[in-house]
């Protein structure tokens, strides 16, 4: 009885405290050289200019952290990549032209910035426990290959989790209780 009821908790605490991240991933290596912005679907991700559509496939790239092919614009509009599940983590190459600041959002929130040297073969890395949404490249001559993202739980009391929580702990206490004051 007192195993199972500590199963039921744990089960119920571990559902009230975290949800799934799925992890995505690409190396656009399956897109043809020149496929517009238009044309790329990843499972899991959304890829939008500000104003137009200027990003395409590039290929040729032979740098530590940008190779084959990659996804890149000479310049122009920024482009917004969005997760479909907020993600406690992600990573991927970069490499511009000129100094800029590549940005992850949680929602509306800046969570990470990262100030990317002139032809640098950057390996970004924004982390947030509570789940980057959405990372931000300039519109500059810039290139980005190698999106990457763990998948773990990302915490959550939402949705009447931390009542559920509060609930369990009192039915765990009053169990206890009745359990030492109880014969045999």
């Amino acid at each position: 009885m007192a195993r199972a009821l500590r199963l039921v908790i744990f089960a119920a605490v571990a559902g009230a405290i975290g949800q799934s991240a799925l992890a995505y991933s690409t190396d656009f290596e399956s897109f043809a050289t020149s496929t517009p912005l238009s044309g790329i679907s990843v499972p899991g991700m959304t890829f939008a200019a500000a104003a137009g559509n200027d990003w395409q496939i590039y290929s040729g790239y032979a740098d530590v952290n940008v190779t084959g092919n990659a996804l890149g614009t000479f310049g122009g509009y920024a482009l917004t990549i969005t997760f479909d599940t907020p993600q406690p983590s992600v990573a991927f190459g970069y490499v511009a032209t000129s100094a800029v600041t590549v940005q992850a959002f949680r929602g509306a929130t800046l969570v990470g910035s990262f100030n990317a040297s002139p032809y640098g073969d950057d390996h970004v890395v924004f982390t947030d426990t509570e789940g980057i949404t959405s990372i931000v490249l300039p519109g500059v001559e810039s290139v980005i290959d190698n999106i990457d993202t763990l998948g773990k739980p990302v915490p959550s009391l939402g949705g009447g989790g931390l009542a559920a929580l509060a609930g369990l702990v009192a039915a765990a206490g009053v169990a206890l209780l009745l359990r030492r004051r109880l014969p045999g």
